[in-house]
């Protein structure tokens, strides 16, 4: 009766009354399954993974041969890094719902989702595609897929996923246009719209394949604000306009309870504009054109470079004017990362042993730490890590993209001031968690000229792998960047 009044409450919007009652019906014995359904389904509506884990704690027993309990758990599992118990879970859930097809369907693209976070691709690859098989037109499962794909270095198959992403929910901003996607028509007498659709180590990474579209059309690039004094020098043939304001639609937040994944706070869009143009491509969509295979990134020039006259004065610095040693450009994180993440990343405390190398000097170029940061850690630690006074790495990334220039070597994990180095032509040491596509499977990143890319296991974490990047440093202390020979 507790549980069916907490139904009526919820039916009526009164979620703290209906999560009471469904509260007290979880000792119910026998179990009462809707309760114990509707009770996580809020929990993980609200992001209160710690409460599902404890409920698992006292009632795990109880719902063991419950399909959806343990998809639920396994999702709480999965949102808090822990992969490898959510696969045991969606193994459990699967095996447990073999007689309804549309749960199994989404279990199974779940579980592709945990095999691919676990960097176990062909599993991942075989979950989705079977998924898809049955619902061709599941989104998430699809995006999954083109990710999985891109880790395999199978870059042509994913290309038949990639625009999955423009029309999930709170995943990707996009624009609703009328004009047509660009699938390689020629562009003579066209005019071309390509929008930054992704963060701005992506405007960075993707920018450099503009250059390889034909001449005889028009070229318009919409980009982030701070970006586009950077692109306006690097590609100044190109009309540049500033990316329109997103918005935020809300949309129903309640979860389908075959669906776990359905749940959305908002879908983010952006502000309308006119359509002047014949054809439209988000940034990261071109290389659906322009590589086609692994081989279509060979022999092709992938670096930027900026006119003297705006990297010199950062060459200028005191800082820079030792030529004995070895100039390294370093990020790492000085903020916490989620749980998914936060293996990839390090402390300054944690890169003391890379700092204290001699021969080395190393420069700040991780953009969340201040002045006052790096000059109260050098002090405390007796370890010089220079910065370029005056430079925000926030915002201003065509000083950024000058200073990271003035660099021999550069060493930081998979984000924005990585993707800078290697737009920019800088040799670099990067590290990605194994699931993260960038290198398309291989030890390096093909998206950039020479960038070493050393992938985090399931289990691991870079700070693991400290004693290689100082071997990599080693092997290359002798390397000299364009400062040295101008």
């Amino acid at each position: 009766m507790i549980a069916l009044i907490g139904e009526i409450y919820l039916a009526n919007g009164q979620v703290d009354a209906a999560e009471n009652c469904f509260h007290q019906a979880l000792s119910a014995r026998p179990y009462i399954p809707a309760a114990h359904h509707n009770w996580l389904k809020l929990h993980l509506e609200a992001l209160d993974h710690e409460a599902i884990l404890a409920y698992d704690s006292e009632h795990g027993e109880v719902v063991a041969q419950d399909a959806l309990c343990q998809r639920t758990i396994a999702a709480s599992l999965e949102n808090l890094g822990f992969f490898d118990k959510a696969l045991e879970r969606l193994n459990i859930a699967i095996g447990l719902c073999t007689n309804n097809a549309p749960r199994t369907n989404e279990y199974l693209a779940a579980r592709g989702r945990v095999h691919f976070y676990l960097g176990k691709f062909n599993e991942a690859l075989e979950d989705l595609s079977k998924s898809l098989k049955a619902k061709p037109d599941f989104l998430d499962a699809r995006h999954n897929r083109c990710l999985t794909n891109k880790c395999l270095g199978n870059i042509g198959a994913a290309a038949q996923d990639e625009f999955a992403r423009l029309k999930m929910d709170n995943k990707h901003a996009t624009f609703d246009f009328e004009k047509p996607i660009w699938n390689g028509e020629p562009l003579t007498g066209k005019r071309l719209f390509i929008w930054s659709d992704m963060g701005v180590g992506d405007t960075f990474k993707y920018t450099p394949l503009i250059r390889e579209l034909s001449k005889d059309g028009h070229i318009i690039l919409a980009a982030q604000p701070k970006t586009l004094a950077f692109l306006k020098t690097v590609l100044p043939e190109i009309e540049m306009r500033d990316i329109p304001k997103q918005k935020l639609t809300m949309a129903n937040n309640r979860i389908n309870l075959h669906n776990i994944n359905a749940n959305t706070t908002g879908i983010a869009t952006f502000d309308p504009i006119e359509e002047d143009f014949d054809y439209h491509m988000p940034l990261a969509g071109l290389y659906t054109i322009l590589r086609p295979d692994m081989a279509s990134f060979k022999h092709l020039t992938r670096a930027f470079s900026l006119p003297e006259a705006i990297i010199e004065p950062y060459r200028q610095l005191d800082c820079m004017k030792n030529p004995q040693t070895t100039k390294v450009g370093l990020a790492w994180s000085s903020k916490s990362k989620n749980p998914m993440v936060e293996r990839n990343y390090l402390t300054l405390e944690d890169l003391l042993p890379i700092l204290r190398m001699p021969g080395f000097e190393f420069y700040n170029l991780q953009y969340s730490a201040g002045e006052d940061e790096i000059k109260a850690f050098s002090k405390k630690h007796s370890v010089p890590l220079h910065h370029a006074p005056g430079l925000d790495l926030m915002d201003d990334m065509l000083g950024t993209a000058a200073f990271t220039s003035c660099m021999d070597l550069f060493i930081s994990p998979a984000n924005t001031c990585c993707d800078i180095a290697g737009t920019m032509g800088v040799k670099s040491h990067r590290t990605d968690l194994i699931h993260l596509p960038e290198s398309l499977g291989k030890d390096y990143v093909p998206w950039y000229e020479d960038q070493k890319c050393l992938r985090i296991p399931w289990g691991r974490t870079v700070l693991d792998y400290l004693p290689q990047m100082q071997d990599w440093l080693m092997v290359n202390k002798d390397h000299r960047g364009k400062h040295h020979s101008l």
